[in-house]
C-alpha cells in the first residue's frame, strides 16, 4: 500500500515538472521561473463603428497573433514553441479617450464572451497561422485553431490602456504608417479565468505591454501591426517538489493511522 502511494506521488511530481518545463511528451511551450514572457507578432483590425475615421469611443479593436517563443527575462533567453504553434485573439472596445489616453473594455459580439479579452490556442501540429493571412476571416480561423490553452478576462481591478502618439487616433494615418513607427504604447493587466492546460502559476495575473505600429504594406485589411509581450508568474521547481513531498507524507501518515 505504501509502495503504491509512493508511486502515485512520484507520478504527481513528475507530471508537475513536465508541465513546468514543457516536456517533449506533451510538446507544450516551455515556462521559466519566476516569470515567463510570450513574444508575439500581431495583426490589428480597427472596426470603426461610427465611421468617423478616428479610433473613438465605441470602436472595436481585434488582434490576431502568433507567439513565436517563450522568453526568460532574467537571462534574456528565448525558447521556440516546440512541436507546433501558440496563437491567439484579443478583442477590446474603446471605452474612453481623454488627454491622449485610451481606455478599453471587453468587446461584445466577437469570438470571446463576457469579460474575456484574450484567448490562446496551442496547435500541436503543422503551423496554420501567418501574418499574411488573406483577410480577417482567414486570420480568425487560423488563429483560433488548436487546443484551448489559456483565457484572460478584464475583472475588477484590471485595466487596459494605451497612450496615443501624434496621429495615433487616426485610422488612415496608422494604416499608412511604417512598420517600425510607433503610434501608441499599450499596457494591460488581466486575470486568467481559464487554464485548461493546468499551467503551474504563482498567481492568476496576466500582464502585457507593447507598441502599436503602422500598417503600411498589409494587404489583408488590417489597420496596424503590434508587438506585445505577455507575462505570467511561474513557481520555482522547489515549490512543486515540496508540494509533492507533502502529499507523500500525508499518504504515509494516513497509512500509519490505519495500521494503528
Amino acid at each position: 500500500m505504501i509502495t503504491n502511494k509512493c508511486k502515485t506521488m512520484m507520478t504527481v511530481l513528475g507530471a508537475s515538472f513536465a508541465l513546468l518545463y514543457g516536456a517533449s511528451a506533451i510538446s507544450a511551450p516551455v515556462l521559466f521561473f519566476p516569470q515567463t514572457s510570450f513574444e508575439d507578432d500581431d495583426l490589428d483590425y480597427v472596426i470603426d463603428n461610427d465611421n468617423d475615421g478616428k479610433i473613438s469611443v465605441g470602436d472595436d479593436l481585434v488582434a490576431y497573433f502568433k507567439i513565436n517563443s517563450t522568453f526568460d527575462p532574467n537571462i534574456n533567453n528565448f525558447t521556440p514553441i516546440p512541436g507546433g504553434e501558440l496563437t491567439g485573439i484579443a478583442e477590446i472596445t474603446v471605452t474612453g479617450f481623454a488627454g491622449g489616453v485610451f481606455t478599453f473594455g471587453a468587446m461584445a459580439g466577437g469570438v470571446l464572451a463576457g469579460n474575456e479579452v484574450i484567448k490562446l490556442w496551442f496547435d500541436n501540429g503543422v503551423d496554420t497561422f501567418a501574418l499574411n493571412c488573406a483577410n480577417q476571416v482567414a486570420c480568425a480561423s487560423a488563429a483560433t485553431s488548436g487546443a484551448h490553452y489559456l483565457t484572460a478576462s478584464l475583472e475588477a481591478g484590471d485595466s487596459w490602456t494605451a497612450i496615443a502618439f501624434p496621429g495615433g487616433d487616426d485610422i488612415a494615418t496608422v494604416a499608412g504608417g511604417g512598420s517600425t513607427t510607433t503610434y501608441a504604447v499599450a499596457n494591460f493587466s488581466t486575470t486568467i479565468t481559464a487554464n485548461p492546460f493546468n499551467l503551474p502559476l504563482l498567481s492568476n495575473s496576466f500582464i502585457g505591454s507593447g507598441n502599436i505600429l503602422g500598417g503600411s504594406g498589409l494587404t489583408n485589411g488590417a489597420t496596424a501591426r503590434s508587438d506585445f509581450d505577455f507575462t505570467i508568474n511561474v513557481p520555482e521547481p522547489g515549490m512543486l517538489a515540496l508540494f509533492a513531498v507533502g502529499l507523500l507524507g500525508f499518504g504515509f501518515a494516513n497509512n500509519k493511522k490505519r495500521q494503528a
